[in-house]
């Protein structure tokens, strides 16, 4: 099937086989609080907490406040009125008068658009918490921090120890970073472009029909060059947000089969072709055999696709959850990546945490980022709360009970 796009782009789909039942599993996890406002596309790649030698994030983190390093919980304005600077000199001035920020290090006049993407995302956390929080001293513009993190606070030995770093080796080269988020979903939907100039691109089937057509608006649109900096840095957030629906899916299944059998004519198919629909007897099962089960559905005739809103994040999305990072005092336990997700070499809370399938079923409702740790999990919930994003039941549930920042209106 071939559906145009655009003026210049062709979607090519494989054909879906038969279908008796259709369903979208849509993130529940994102439903805007009022849907008539507006929200801006956002960023949603995560910046990595550096630990050494196994303290806690919150212990780094009053270790940093009684170095000076961070402030204390103190109250700027309730409400900041946020105005985009023209110059340098005027950002660094905005910082220090409304947010008490001490330096900005790194910035030159051509970073005018970076330094002002940081402070409205600051401006935007401080009144979303009515003025009453923890905020960075020092902002640097940093080559130190890894590939793919777009900011995040440096706690490793040296010049930038301790201050909120946001990494110049992507924004320096934002096209060159969208390029290798576009290759590396490649296995899900990959772009090519024809003899006639006409871009075109061939989608994974369990992929969303009307997502996709979207999706690849932004991508032709992005081609042509028309993008500002900050509508590169939203399609940018629009790859990562494909990245983490696609991750949840693998890797916890058992959110899709919740999904799919709460709809009544799902659940009854399931039940006449004899599929497995006790959720209780399901929860136990592994990873591997959830999957045949959704296997067993779609071989049946079910069939169903992964919804991904391209707009269901803020652009300020990375800012919000190391904000998060920092108002959250509670000691936590590495995350799954700082092992390289070997889980011989975790430790007893992590182990714990992972091992626990409600724990991996609730973070991934907010994003799949959220079940490397609970120190994640938190950050992540703090990022959505701050965008104002209404939350299921149960992840708010969790978030008091691993006792989370608590946020006005949550």
């Amino acid at each position: 099937m071939i559906d145009a796009i655009g003026k210049n782009v062709n979607l090519y789909a494989y054909k879906p086989q038969q279908s008796k039942v259709n369903f979208t599993a849509q993130p529940d996890e994102f439903v805007k609080q009022d849907d008539n406002k507006e929200e801006k596309k956002g960023l949603s790649k995560k910046a990595k907490w550096g630990i050494a030698g196994g303290i806690g994030v919150g212990a780094l983190i009053a270790f940093y406040i009684a170095k000076g390093k961070f402030t204390e919980a103190k109250k700027l304005a309730e409400n900041i009125d946020f105005k985009p600077a023209q110059t340098i000199e005027e950002a660094i001035e905005f910082g220090k008068k409304h947010l008490g920020i001490r330096s900005y290090t790194g910035f030159e006049a051509k970073d005018i658009e970076v330094i002002n993407w940081v402070n409205e995302g600051l401006v935007n956390t401080s009144n979303k918490m009515k003025g009453s929080l923890r905020m960075p001293k020092d902002i640097v513009y940093t080559d130190q921090l890894g590939e793919n993190t777009l900011a995040g606070v440096v706690t490793e030995k040296g010049k930038y120890e301790g201050w909120f770093g946001v990494n110049k080796k992507i924004f320096d080269n934002i096209d060159k970073s969208i390029e290798k988020s576009i290759d590396n979903l490649e296995d899900v939907i990959k772009f090519v472009k024809k003899d006639n100039g006409k871009w075109a691109f061939i989608k994974h089937p369990i992929i969303a029909e009307d997502d996709a057509q979207e999706f690849a608006k932004q991508f032709v649109k992005y081609k042509e060059g028309s993008f500002t900096f900050k509508q590169k840095l939203d399609f940018y957030a629009s790859l990562d947000v494909l990245h983490n629906r696609i991750n949840s899916y693998n890797e916890v299944p058992f959110n899709t089969i919740k999904q799919l059998l709460k709809q009544e004519n799902v659940k009854k198919f399931c039940e006449d072709n004899n599929i497995l629909t006790d959720l209780e007897k399901i929860k136990l099962l592994s990873k591997e055999e959830q999957h045949k089960i959704i296997q067993s559905m779609i071989n049946n005739g079910v069939e169903f696709k992964i919804g991904f809103d391209i707009k269901s994040l803020s652009a300020f999305d990375t800012i919000y959850h190391e904000m998060g990072h920092i108002q959250d005092m509670t000691p936590r336990c590495l995350t799954t990546d700082k092992y390289k997700f070997d889980y011989s070499k975790y430790s007893d809370e992590l182990k714990a945490w992972v091992d626990n399938q409600e724990n991996m079923q609730i973070a991934n409702r907010v994003s799949e980022y959220a079940s490397h740790g609970p120190g994640e999990f938190i950050a992540e919930t703090f990022a959505r709360m701050i965008q104002g994003n209404k939350l299921p039941d149960e992840v708010l549930a969790l978030y008091k009970k691993l006792k989370g920042p608590a946020v006005p209106g949550y």
